[in-house]
């Protein structure tokens, strides 16, 4: 119901049985009138991005975005308990699929990290060797022209897992004056802020637009001699 993050106003879990456990202050608990609506229903629906959309734009607050005096107001479908019942069980045998191949991911990514930990006790260097450049310059794009098409990537884009989920294109007139962080083709970009450091927020920067990308203040950049060191560095 409330964050200093609106990308977190709405997420939503499904409480399928007793538990006692409390929900953090920051959190409301949605009770389905069942005999208008099934709570699994009200729970796929809410974990929509269409509803995830209108949650967040009705939310207030400056510091701290709230949810909690309007939630009830916010209108959603309610078709027959038939429908629903339908609905809930199309959406659980997808569910069902989406866990079996997070399955099968987690293993691949233990079996990636099995291969890395063989580095272990080899001889070591300081990244700032390995790197040709750590948060380059912007001045490398001050001859470019404002109207110029590149990558603006904010932090909520990239993946925990460690890719880019949402490229946008803006103008280098748009964010060359921002503040933002500059990166190009090839580098891999970092975050140096927790909570997102410690969530491995990091991605290895391509299919940039003109080469080039922006994005938030608070990515490091590391700009290696080749893309197969930046590859490697980025695994």
């Amino acid at each position: 119901f409330s964050s200093g993050s609106k990308e977190h106003i709405g997420k939503v879990a499904f409480i399928c049985k007793d538990m006692s456990f409390y929900a953090g202050g920051f959190m409301g608990i949605l009770r389905a009138n069942s005999g208008k609506m099934l709570p699994r229903y009200l729970y796929e629906l809410m974990n929509t991005s269409a509803v995830r959309a209108v949650l967040r734009a009705s939310c207030t607050g400056s510091n701290i975005q709230n949810l909690s005096n309007s939630i009830g107001d916010i209108k959603v479908p309610v078709p027959p308990l038939a429908e629903q019942k339908k609905l809930v069980a199309v959406c659980e045998a997808i569910d069902l699929k989406v866990k079996k191949a997070e399955s099968e991911i987690l293993k691949l990514r233990l079996k990636l990290s099995a291969i890395l930990d063989g580095l272990k006790g080899r001889k070591t260097i300081p990244l700032s060797e390995m790197c040709a450049a750590i948060n380059p310059p912007r001045s490398e794009v001050a001859a470019k022209p404002d109207s110029l098409e590149v990558t603006f990537v904010d932090m909520s884009s990239v993946s925990n897992d460690g890719y880019i989920e949402h490229r946008q294109i803006r103008t280098l007139a748009e964010v060359r004056k921002g503040g933002y962080t500059y990166f190009t083709e090839g580098d891999v970009i970092v975050a140096k802020i927790t909570p997102c450091m410690e969530n491995g927020k990091c991605a290895l920067a391509n299919d940039l637009k003109n080469g080039i990308g922006f994005g938030s203040s608070e990515f490091h950049v590391f700009r290696t001699t080749s893309m197969a060191s930046a590859a490697f560095l980025f695994y």
